[in-house]
């Protein structure tokens, strides 16, 4: 199957939100056929350029959200492992936001922290939500910026602080206008800061899944399947 072809199954995956939104006459599961296309691509193609076949678009944000493949471009191996672990951490958070998991998202927040790579996860972070907004608005999805807003903030409120509510409506304001940096910037520098800047990313990014995907796809246990199959662009 040829990148594109899986380019444009990844962003049917959000097809649900668009009439317009088609291809080969159905939209694929993400949780099945989607996952299913990508990591074919990718096996076959491991060993090649090392990108697999699954091209990703991440906006107005540089750099790749995983490494993979040979020690190509300076990139060490270890440094790969790094930040497939920083990944992996990014996505069980989302996920705990996507079920509406306080435990969970507390729980995880607290490895995150303990681990000391914050900046590095929400570094991740502002990769995957450029991304996958990049891959919402290519396919038309009718995104509704109060009830993503409404969501965010309702999913927020046990874990981030009242005073910080200003900074979390500037981070949403540059969150919606592309502004990816700018919403991680939003809570200050410093570790303290950047646990919430993640806290925000981690919920809008959910908030947005659950509007741009159809029911199912966007769950838990697919955000961590992605962690394995997505690639960089070349």
């Amino acid at each position: 199957m040829a990148a594109e072809e899986i380019r444009n199954l990844i962003i049917i995956g959000s097809g649900a939100a668009s009439d317009t939104a088609t291809i080969y006459g159905r939209r694929p599961q993400l949780a099945s056929s989607l996952l299913k296309v990508v990591t074919e691509s990718l096996l076959e193609t491991q060993g090649g350029t090392g990108t697999g076949g699954c091209a990703m678009d991440t906006g107005s944000v540089d750099g790749p959200l995983l490494t993979d493949g040979d020690d190509e471009g300076g990139v060490k191996l270890g440094e790969q492992a790094h930040r497939r672990q920083c990944a992996a951490l990014l996505f069980e958070l989302i996920g705990g936001y996507v079920e509406g998991d306080a435990d969970r998202v507390a729980q995880v927040a607290g490895q995150v922290d303990a681990s000391g790579r914050v900046g590095e996860v929400l570094a991740e972070a502002t990769r995957f939500t450029s991304y996958l907004t990049a891959e919402a608005r290519a396919a038309g999805a009718r995104l509704r910026a109060e009830r993503i807003r409404a969501g965010v903030l309702s999913r927020l409120a046990p874990t981030v602080p009242p005073h910080h509510e200003l900074a979390v409506s500037a981070a949403l304001d540059a969150l919606f206008e592309g502004r990816f940096r700018a919403a991680a910037a939003a809570f200050g520098d410093g570790s303290a800061g950047d646990l919430i800047a993640l806290h925000a990313l981690a919920a809008f990014t959910a908030m947005l899944g659950a509007h741009a995907f159809a029911p199912g796809e966007f769950t838990s246990a697919n955000l961590v399947a992605l962690a394995s199959v997505m690639r960089p662009r070349d």
